[in-house]
């Protein structure tokens, strides 16, 4: 029961309404320590309640002393800082608990004068965060400077080179790291958390309940297909003919191009499909993750976006299209289904030199993936007819101005990353310029006194 962990009754009464009367194991393992003011490192599976593990605690000591931005919460997916603030709110109810999402796709003056106005939790994804406190220093960073926690969720991901530059900025303005609470979760324990664990954070616990989750294991069967790349297209087509019609599918591709031209495809063809990439607008994201959600449509077409944290229990099966970045990647993609007790299975494709990925995805999960059963003669038989939607769906995208918009989005990362990255040279080089003038001003004060 949450009471023995701590709780107090006001919010096992909003548990109680949402229907939530037991808590995880994370939930179990983190919410004490939290309650104290620990620092916390927590790594469970998908599904396993780790947003509940930190909002309680943050919640449950908020209340004592309602103030202006008690809590920051970094989230890497957009979609997912949505779910967070929405479950804040929901589980808060009881102390009128304020939030703001603060994501890339919405209108950046609505949002500083969302922050400016000092919720209690500021839900964000670390760029667009960034992007606030660079646009408006001295008014934003004010509303910052007594945060109490502050929460990674996702923390394997936010902790990698690529927010570096963001999180500089950010952890600038909030309460030093020894004046505040920093809470770390993600679904793997990765050997960089457990880096930072050691080397950043005093008073620190580290809860893991990645390896208690065995009945999932039982529950999601994990297979491969060896498929040529240039017969991928047929493949998928005959994995989604033979599933059952009440089935749903996400189907993960590593770009925005392959997904987007996997959707067009699939919509010639009149499957009903939605579609999840960072070249959509915002709004246009959340419309395909809630007619997904709501079971509008079956197949969801997305890229890593959509692996993380995000709350839909009722998927049947992950199809990697393509293989992902790593093991950790593969982990939060097959982490979508086998949620909230039910089965699921994943299937990989695998093509010519994938052996080296297959090898360290089965050694990170510790078991071999099974052969996929197929008959090359059934999946192969409509070829003529999926090669020429798919040459069709390719000339709809150049026609629509895809190709032109997606190499516009790419020359803009590249140089949004190369201003990052010049902007942290320089700020790694000042100190450097500074320890020079001093040393240049002492040997002229030295050079006067002997002379």
């Amino acid at each position: 029961m949450f009471s023995e962990l701590g709780v107090v009754p006001w919010l096992q009464q909003s548990l109680t309404k949402l229907k939530i009367t037991h808590p995880t194991e994370i939930q179990k393992l983190a919410i004490p320590p939290a309650l104290e003011g620990k620092n916390i490192i927590g790594a469970a599976k998908t599904g396993s309640g780790k947003t509940a593990a930190y909002a309680l605690p943050i919640l449950q000591n908020l209340a004592k002393d309602p103030y202006g931005v008690y809590a920051v919460v970094l989230s890497p997916v957009r979609e997912l800082c949505f779910q967070i603030a929405d479950q804040f709110e929901a589980i808060g109810k009881g102390c009128k608990v304020s939030t703001t999402v603060i994501v890339g796709g919405r209108d950046q003056t609505t949002q500083e004068l969302k922050v400016s106005a000092r919720p209690h939790v500021v839900v964000a994804t670390p760029g667009r965060l960034a992007e606030l406190l660079e646009m408006d220093p001295d008014g934003v960073k004010k509303v910052f400077r007594s945060v109490a926690v502050v929460v990674f969720d996702e923390a394997d991901r936010i902790i990698q080179p690529t927010f570096e530059p963001e999180l500089g900025i950010i952890l600038d303005c909030v309460t030093p790291v020894k004046k505040r609470q920093t809470m770390l979760f993600s679904a793997t324990m990765t050997p960089s958390l457990k880096a930072l664990a050691e080397k950043q954070l005093t008073n620190v616990v580290m809860v893991d309940a990645t390896q208690t989750d065995g009945q999932q294991v039982e529950r999601l069967r994990q297979y491969y297909m060896l498929i040529p790349t240039v017969v991928k297209r047929p493949y998928i087509i005959h994995l989604l003919q033979t599933m059952p019609e009440d089935h749903s599918v996400i189907i993960f591709c590593s770009t925005v191009e392959m997904t987007q031209r996997l959707t067009t495809f699939l919509e010639l063809l009149d499957y009903k499909v939605a579609c999840l990439h960072s070249l959509q607008s915002q709004r246009r994201r959340m419309v395909a993750l809630l007619k997904f959600k709501g079971e509008a449509v079956r197949i969801l077409v997305a890229t890593d976006v959509a692996s993380r944290g995000l709350d839909i229990p009722a998927v049947n099966r992950v199809i990697n299209f393509e293989l992902p970045d790593g093991p950790d990647e593969y982990i939060h993609r097959i982490g979508r289904t086998a949620r909230a007790g039910r089965v699921g299975e994943s299937i990989t494709f695998v093509g010519d030199g994938d052996g080296p990925k297959i090898e360290l995805i089965e050694e990170r999960i510790e078991k071999k993936l099974e052969l996929f059963p197929s008959k090359e003669e059934e999946v192969l038989k409509d070829l003529t007819k999926i090669t020429k939607t798919w040459q069709r769906a390719q000339l709809l995208l150049f026609e629509v101005g895809f190709d032109e918009k997606h190499k516009e989005w790419r020359e803009q990362k590249k140089r949004t990353r190369e201003l990052r990255r010049n902007e942290q040279k320089e700020n790694d080089d000042e100190p450097i310029e500074k320890s020079r003038k001093k040393k240049k001003a002492e040997v002229e004060s030295e050079t006067q006194e002997t002379l």
